[in-house]
């Protein structure tokens, strides 16, 4: 499915629980840290304070297909930075394309 973000529109919240990839078609999504955030990016993430990351087209969230369904909680919001498509794909719909394969 598609999805269509206006400036400022948020795609994930904090805190949601969350069953669906994304791929950045166009435009551009962000996240960001605060020291308030108690999530673990990398070594070098984690001796910042404050921490903004700017993913573009072609980048994939797949964050959310990792370990048991509905077991994934989004640790950021993700917001657009302008006009910004992606493509989502569920949980149950990654499973059964994948139970295809031989």
């Amino acid at each position: 499915f598609r999805v269509i973000l206006r400036n400022g529109a948020t795609l994930v919240e904090k805190g949601m629980v969350q069953d669906t990839m994304y791929i950045v078609a166009s435009g551009t999504v962000f996240t960001s840290l605060d020291d308030q955030d108690n999530v673990t990016l990398s070594p070098s993430f984690n001796k910042r304070r404050s921490f903004s990351a700017i993913y573009g087209g072609g980048f994939l969230f797949s964050e959310a297909l990792r370990g048991e369904p509905g077991s994934f909680v989004a640790p950021v919001s993700v917001n657009s930075s302008g006009l910004s498509i992606l493509y989502g794909l569920k949980r149950v719909d990654f499973d059964e394309v994948m139970g295809m394969s031989p």
